[in-house]
């Protein structure tokens, strides 16, 4: 069935219109899709309404973003204060601060559960975000997974995780960038721009991962491991620096897209249409 405002394709028997909210005939038969005049002249109301119940997900996943952000900063920080004393670096102090970064860690998978339903709710107006949905709870669960296992497991997992991340931000930025394309050509260029800077920060992490897993394992010695650690804890810092860099960009374009989404929601032939 088709809705009579919008023009939108709905499962048979809805009572309302989950892209426009249009309140749907219930006499027993599917509404028919309204002529082609009918639905051209709605065609700038219906993306105006579906450009406006995006807001609303997108401001909830920039104020998870930026929990997200402080806290991969609090790990780098302390990382780089345990680097500073490397001199007093022993395996019972790395591993304790390992596990602390671990709790944290519980903590970052909390907020991406908060995230991935944002995700969900975006995936509800066709704009790819399901595609987003399903990659990034994969990852959450591959994160869960990482936390109860041990070396060379978690290491893979870490590299499995960086592969599902490259696919998930991809799907992500392309569906925000096609999101804001109507509204500005510009911004949408700047999310497409920004994966190919993701990628590498990905071969970073996976480069991380691999000489953890081979380093950890041709340790000949006491020494040798805490020597593997230390250089460890070094690419987490770089790794950490260059995530924090991409979580800075991501929020101000998260900004950018949502404050131009709610001026073409708000005037949809006015302010805010740059092209």
């Amino acid at each position: 069935m088709f809705c009579n405002n919008c023009g939108a394709m709905l499962p048979n028997g809805s009572r309302y219109c989950t892209i426009c909210g249009s309140s749907l005939p219930q006499s027993g038969m599917d509404s028919q899709r309204p002529n082609l005049g009918e639905w051209k002249q709605n065609e700038a109301a219906r993306q105006q309404t579906r450009t406006a119940m995006l807001v609303e997900p997108l401001k909830k996943i920039y104020t998870y973003k930026l929990i997200e952000m402080i806290i991969g900063a609090v790990v780098t920080f302390l990382t780089v204060i345990m680097l500073a004393s490397a001199d007093n670096l022993d395996l019972e102090g790395a591993s304790a601060f390992l596990i602390f970064a671990g709790i944290l860690g519980w903590g970052v998978i909390a907020i991406n559960i908060m995230i991935l339903l944002q995700y969900h709710t975006a995936g509800q107006y066709d704009y790819g975000f399901e595609t987003v949905f399903k990659l990034y709870l994969t990852h959450i669960i591959l994160g869960v997974l990482s936390i109860f296992v041990s070396s060379p497991l978690d290491s893979l997992i870490d590299i499995a995780q960086a592969i599902i991340s490259v696919a998930c931000v991809y799907y992500l930025y392309h569906s925000l960038a096609d999101v804001v394309r109507p509204v500005s050509r510009s911004t949408a260029a700047k999310w497409e721009g920004l994966f190919k800077f993701y990628i590498a920060y990905t071969v970073l992490t996976i480069i991380s991962a691999i000489f953890t897993l081979i380093k950890v394992y041709g340790a000949a010695s006491y020494g040798s491991v805490l020597s593997v650690l230390n250089t460890f804890l070094w690419i987490m810092v770089i790794s950490g620096i260059v995530s924090i860099i991409i979580s800075i960009v991501e929020l101000v374009y998260l900004n950018e897209t949502t404050n131009k989404m709610q001026i073409a929601a708000a005037f949809p032939n006015g302010p805010g249409r740059s092209m």
